[in-house]
């Protein structure tokens, strides 16, 4: 066989193996035979066939590798207070009503027995206020960069600026009945009462590692869990006269955290030696909670058990 037919030969199994590199996976082997086409008249032994197996072939290695789909799932706690200074119906709490009785001594009316003391205190215990999670909204900005290793560490959930607070509540509405003076018509039940409705709102910003290469974020998807929220008086009106007083003012102070899933494709880091050499990503979040709360407590009230019937 002349050099021309050999190298010509050479050249149809070299495309040949670039096809099937791009046509499948799975190895094979190519042998030419007798009376080939492409040979014309020339033979080629049988000792001269060499299989090619495509499996280890550097084409397919160089094949770019698909990116995976992961979740991660991040929880990022918050705190914070308001004050509060605006009620529907103001919330009550225990007045504490001491009385002291200093006995006259028999023998002497005019003076007293400075040991002997009648002392006499009056609580009450009225129930305290609780905080309901009506709604939430969750606005946020999202964007990835990349960093060295062992250049940047995780950023806590932290609250970057004040909180605000805006009652959303009407105005509370004190009807006058005509048989005001008559108690026979009325009958005193315990229930929970609206003190308030509240729109609070502040900005949390956070930072998250990713050691994988991502390519994208998928979804993002938050939940809200609440897990204290109270009510502190820091201000009182008059008393009411039944061993309790109204609350003027106060702080409502409110705890939880931010259940976040986050879904996104990344190419998988195949060795410990390649971890170290690239660069980690890193996710930026600017979020902006908005939480609609309900303060709440059980008080005792009259009804006109007329208007039942």
């Amino acid at each position: 066989m002349t050099g021309n037919k050999k190298r010509a030969i050479s050249k149809m199994v070299n495309a040949l193996k670039m096809v099937q590199a791009i046509q499948t996976d799975a190895p094979f082997s190519l042998s030419v035979g007798h009376n080939s086409p492409m040979i014309g008249e020339h033979t080629l032994k049988e000792s001269e066939m060499e299989p090619v197996n495509f499996s280890q072939s550097r084409i397919m290695n160089d094949i770019p590798q698909s990116d995976i789909i992961y979740c991660k799932s991040i929880k990022s706690p918050f705190s914070t207070f308001v004050e509060i200074a605006d009620f529907r119906q103001e919330p009550l709490f225990s007045e504490i009503n001491q009385q002291t009785f200093e006995f006259l001594e028999q023998s002497n009316t005019q003076g007293f027995k400075s040991d002997t003391k009648f002392i006499s205190t009056t609580t009450c215990y009225p129930h305290q206020p609780a905080c309901h999670l009506v709604s939430s909204a969750i606005h946020e900005t999202i964007y990835l960069t990349k960093i060295n290793r062992g250049d940047g560490s995780e950023k806590q959930a932290e609250i970057s600026a004040k909180s605000i607070v805006r009652p959303i509540h009407s105005p509370r509405k004190i009807v006058k009945s005509k048989h005001i003076n008559d108690a026979n018509d009325y009958i005193k039940i315990r229930v929970p009462v609206i003190l308030g409705e509240y729109n609070i709102e502040f900005c949390i910003e956070e930072e998250i590692l990713f050691e994988e290469k991502v390519i994208r974020i998928k979804e993002v998807s938050n939940r809200i869990v609440l897990t204290n929220c109270h009510f502190i008086p820091t201000g009182f009106s008059t008393s009411i006269g039944d061993g309790t007083c109204a609350a003027s003012s106060g702080m409502l102070v409110i705890e939880g955290h931010i259940v976040q899933h986050i879904k996104y494709s990344a190419i998988p880091v195949k060795n410990s030696r390649t971890r170290k050499r690239r660069k980690i990503m890193k996710l930026h979040e600017k979020i902006t909670l908005e939480l609609i709360v309900q303060l709440l407590q059980e008080q005792a009230i009259h009804v006109n058990y007329n208007h039942l019937n």
